[in-house]
């Protein structure tokens, strides 16, 4: 199958599944033989799990945190962000292109996959006390976003990947959350990392081993037309790869798109100076930028809204 255009369907469905209630056995009729005993019923096999991982599993995020506190370095550090630096460096030393998918990324089910690199530089600075929306706004811009969205750009130049932007979303929203602990060295960083992924659904390596570097991290398949491959290196958003089609595909009715998984995360999407670029937990007050229009070219497009959409190669 090919990658699905992108879309922002916010419609939630719901599965339920209907319990089959035992039909009561009926008392045998006298007779003058003994009937024969009945061959004992067969239980019904349980339903087959489709790529569900085993509770504790291990994943890459568990061998980063674990490689890091190893580290000669891990005692010398100062703060959070030295912290996050040992393991943004630890993330580094993994292939950003390999498959299997490399231990940079960790592959979640709520919201594509994370690159550990970003998200670790964007945690680090606003954990420092940088503004996380200027520090996104930066890094958008960095990517070449304004020229993108004039127009200004050629087909085919642009690399801004689908990991790339929301990694940057998560990794601020995290040092925005750990902030007030960055020069409290009694304060555990890991259990706090741990549970920030626990919402995202980190995938076992089980799965993420059957699947190549192109679809758990650009989306893409081996037929996937020139379209698409040019579509995987504009995503110039915030909205997360929508993975669940391959990581979960028993979940895609009652989680239809990357927004609806965002929302189960306890996440949504906002727009800082008019870009989809921001990740919120849910209902957290909007701010005034939120709704103010792009200040740069006068020409600007409308922003892209739909993410990008990964599919299982059948």
């Amino acid at each position: 199958m090919r990658l699905s255009q992108l879309s922002l369907m916010c419609v939630f469905a719901v599965a339920t599944a209907q319990a089959q209630l035992p039909v009561p056995a009926q008392p045998a009729a006298p007779a003058t033989e003994p009937a024969p005993a009945a061959a004992p019923e067969k239980p019904a096999e349980p339903a087959k799990a489709v790529a569900e991982p085993e509770t504790g599993a291990v994943t890459a995020l568990d061998r980063l945190v674990e490689a890091s506190q190893q580290s000669s370095m891990w005692p010398l550090c100062r703060s959070q962000s030295d912290r996050m630096s040992v393991m943004r460096d630890k993330a580094l030393t993994n292939s950003a292109d390999a498959s299997p998918v490399s231990d940079r990324y960790v592959i979640t089910t709520l919201a594509g996959p994370v690159d550990m690199v970003r998200f670790f530089n964007m945690a680090k600075l606003v954990s420092r006390g940088s503004n996380r929306y200027q520090v996104l706004v930066r890094e958008w811009e960095r990517e070449g976003g304004p020229a993108y969205m004039a127009r200004r750009t050629a087909p085919g130049t642009t690399d801004c990947r689908p990991d790339d932007l929301p990694s940057n979303a998560l990794g601020a929203l995290f040092g925005e959350l750990i902030k007030a602990e960055e020069r409290n060295l009694d304060f555990d960083l890991v259990p706090r990392l741990k549970k920030f992924f626990s919402k995202l659904e980190p995938v076992s390596d089980e799965i993420v081993k059957q699947f190549s570097h192109e679809t758990l991290v650009l989306g893409l398949t081996p037929s996937s037309s020139r379209d698409e491959i040019r579509a995987s290196r504009e995503c110039f958003t915030a909205a997360p790869l929508y993975l669940i089609p391959v990581v979960a595909p028993e979940r895609k009715v009652a989680i239809p798109n990357a927004i609806a998984a965002l929302k189960t995360a306890g996440l949504e999407l906002r727009r800082e100076r008019g870009q989809l670029i921001v990740l919120e937990p849910v209902g957290a007050p909007m701010r005034a930028s939120n709704v103010v229009e792009p200040t740069f070219p006068t020409q600007v497009l409308t922003p892209r809204t739909s993410a990008p959409q990964a599919v299982p190669v059948e």
